[in-house]
């Protein structure tokens, strides 16, 4: 069949709800197995019943299908194809917020690859540069060799917010952990990508706690959410990435207490600069409180080697886990800001 047609099936509004509730009701292990008989109960439906009415473009909803309803809606269609080694790879849907780059894709193979799957991916911008990123990626196999899932940059930009950004995405390996296949290929695709308009609202405030400082930079929301631009120092002579700033939780003015997304960051000179994510956007005129828990690394212990990968790897002790101030800091520290947008 072709996808491109898919624009014209035809959906009653309430099997549109029984799907999404079946899809989104469970658990994401199982989110896919009903997410496969539901698109055929899809199909079914929409040349059955073509007179009760609502388009339903199936194939561009990706983000959605694996549990991400706010890049869903958020996200532009790209639907941009290429091929290697039988293996055809489409990025279906792009999401351009702040300094996160997104791709939705759809993996099509001619063999089994795995239930596993991880794309190297490679982000290059025409007409930026970054100093440094963070990632995270996301791949569920939904039968009949097919897969689905995104890939996602958080993104030091040199230069803020420029759009169009004029990106080239590179593919070329994919791997399974699960069957240790490994496929070279080259998959490349040109996108041009519009930033989502923002409403950014400052407040640079430094709050305290044992030793520790959390500076609220900005709060920035658009169709994706909020994201909370946070710098996190110490004053205790150490290394402040001694502690991470894990989980991350927002309190809304009806008390509620909701986990939200790690975005990432970067850190150098010892401050650590980081994101997070609310998938909802903030209301006007109500409070809200940002809840840093910081917890104290106690493997101190890390690996070096040569930038390269060339030499001998190294176990090598931390330089605080002799540091006094480190020993006799709190295991938890807990920074409350209270955030209200005007």
């Amino acid at each position: 069949m072709d996808l491109k047609k898919l624009d014209n099936i035809k959906v009653p509004e309430e099997e549109i709800r029984y799907i999404k509730d079946k899809i989104y009701g469970k658990r994401k292990s199982y989110r896919f197995k009903y997410a496969v008989a539901s698109l055929a109960l899809v199909f079914a439906i929409g040349f059955a019943f073509p007179g009760y009415t609502k388009d339903l473009p199936i194939y561009r909803n990706i983000y959605s299908l694996i549990g991400m309803d706010n890049f869903g809606e958020a996200g532009d269609l790209v639907n941009a194809v290429d091929n290697d080694k039988g293996i055809e790879i489409r990025i279906v849907e792009a999401v351009y917020s702040n300094n996160t780059v997104s791709f939705s894709y759809e993996i099509k193979s001619d063999e089994f690859l795995g239930e596993d799957i991880t794309l190297m991916e490679d982000f290059q911008y025409k007409n930026n540069r970054s100093d440094g990123s963070s990632g995270a990626s996301y791949f569920e196999y939904v039968g009949d060799n097919t897969y689905i899932g995104y890939g996602e940059r958080r993104e030091d930009f040199i230069k803020k917010d420029v759009t169009p950004l004029k990106t080239k995405v590179k593919i070329s390996r994919i791997n399974s952990h699960s069957t240790g296949k490994e496929v070279k290929g080259n998959w490349e695709f040109d996108v041009v990508l519009n930033q989502k308009n923002a409403q950014r609202y400052r407040f640079d405030k430094e709050y305290e706690k044992s030793g520790y400082v959390a500076r609220l930079n900005n709060v920035s929301v658009d169709d994706l959410g909020t994201e909370f631009d946070v710098t996190i120092t110490n004053n205790l002579g150490f290394d402040v990435f001694a502690y991470h700033d894990y989980p991350i939780q927002l309190k809304t003015e009806s008390g509620e207490i909701v986990d939200i997304k790690h975005e990432g960051g970067t850190g150098r000179e010892n401050i650590m600069k980081s994101y997070y994510r609310y998938d909802e956007k903030l209301k006007k005129g109500e409070e809200y409180t940002l809840i840093i828990s910081l917890s104290k690394n106690n493997d101190v212990t890390y690996f070096e080697t040569n930038a390269d990968g060339t030499g001998d790897v190294k176990e090598v002790t931390a330089d605080y886990a002799y540091d006094e101030n480190f020993i006799n800091a709190p295991q938890n520290i807990v920074i409350e800001i209270p955030v209200k947008i005007e």
